[in-house]
């Protein structure tokens, strides 16, 4: 009966994009706003002009992976890798 929940991939995206950039909350919330690549990679299909949701929410996420956020990046760079979508060096 509450709010509605954010979607995995959106928050997956955000924190993968915030680790790979270096950017902080702040930061990769509001280069999502203005950059197409951020916002497709998130699981959007149309440009949206506001951020759909609170920049405290990915605290909140951060807070519920713990441990398991290395693993889960670890593995997305495993995939990559053996895809050929990144070097060795990313």
């Amino acid at each position: 009966m509450g709010r509605p929940g954010i979607e995995s991939r959106f928050v997956t995206g955000l924190l993968l994009l915030k680790h790979t950039y270096g950017l902080s909350d702040e930061g990769v919330c509001e280069r999502w706003v203005y950059d197409p690549y951020f916002q497709h990679f998130t699981g959007f299909e149309f440009f949206q002009h506001e951020f759909p949701h609170e920049q405290s929410d990915l605290s909140h996420w951060r807070k519920r992976l713990c441990d398991k956020l290395e693993l889960l990046l670890a593995e997305s760079l495993r995939v990559a890798h053996e895809a050929r979508a990144a070097d060795a060096r990313s």
